[in-house]
Parts: C-alpha cells; structure tokens; sequence
C-alpha cells in the first residue's frame, strides 16, 4: 500500500507522463542509443569514430592500427601472466621441503579423503608402506609390508618419511 502511494511520486515514468515533461529523458527509454557526451565531439571515443566521415583508406588504415594495438596488449598481457605465475611458483617451492625418499625407505601416505572435512579424530596417515621405487618426477612406487604394489604411483609431495 505505501509503495502504491509512494512510487508514483517519485519514478521517472510517473514524472514523463502527463505535463510533467520537465525531467523526462527521452535518451534513457531507447536502449538502443545512448547519448553522446559534448566531450566526445573534442576526444573521438569509438562510438563517434564512424560519424567522423572517414574515407575508405583512413578507415580501413585505422582498423588495421587498432588491430596491431590489440595483438600488442594481448603479447603484453600474455607475458605479465607468465611473470606471475613464475613469481607464485618460486614463492610456492621456497615453502616446500623436499621429500628425501630412496628404495627401500619405510613412509606413510597423507589419506586425502579427510582433507576437506578433517574430523578431531580421524586418522590422516596410512601405511606404513615400502617405497619401491622413485621416479624423477616425482612420483613413487609404493608397496604394502606384505609385498603388494599399491595400484598406482603416488605423488611424493603426499609421503612423509616413516621413522621406526
């Protein structure tokens, strides 16, 4: 009931209709135009570019040059990427500490499946498990204490040494 009072009190609809013409924008009810800013007819922006009367060989030399411009900011944006990640990439080594495994080694494996939701008492670790062989990737071959191979290799970073 309030809203019915007091929207048309103060919406621009209500204020167009009838005599009330003095703030009406006929510009905000087309969406297809917008209007055109006095500074835009000093500094050409895109939008009055094609009203500029240009003939076919300044047009088709100004495409070109912001087609060149373009390509540019893509190679500038692509490299400043690369320069980051390498960047977050040495900040992330320098925090991790190198898993000295050989053959042989006893280690137990970090159980991901509680990572999410670590529960007070759940267990985190399983094994302990023989390595079996180390990659130079990185991943390892483990094995149970009875002599079976683990279906897949494991990544290092998951493996702590087992101390007995």
């Amino acid at each position: 009931m309030l809203s019915e009072m007091i929207l048309p009190i103060f919406s621009t609809i209500a204020l167009c209709e009838g005599s009330g013409t003095r703030f009406c924008s006929t510009a905000a009810r087309s969406p297809s135009r917008h209007p055109i800013l006095p500074i835009e007819f000093e500094i050409p922006t895109k939008r009055t570019l094609d009203q500029r009367r240009l003939d076919a060989e300044e047009s088709q030399a100004y495409r070109l040059q912001e087609v060149m411009a373009l390509e540019e900011r893509r190679q500038e944006a692509e490299d400043r990427t690369k320069q980051l990640q390498l960047r977050r990439k040495e900040k992330y080594d320098r925090r991790l500490k190198p898993v000295l495994l050989e053959k042989g080694d006893l280690a137990l494996l970090y159980d991901s499946r509680h990572a999410r939701f670590p529960g007070k008492l759940h267990l985190r670790w399983m094994g302990p498990y023989k390595v079996i062989e180390v990659f130079p990737n990185g991943s390892i071959q483990l094995a149970e204490l009875t002599g079976e191979w683990l279906g897949t290799r494991v990544n290092g970073w998951r493996l702590k040494k087992y101390h007995v």
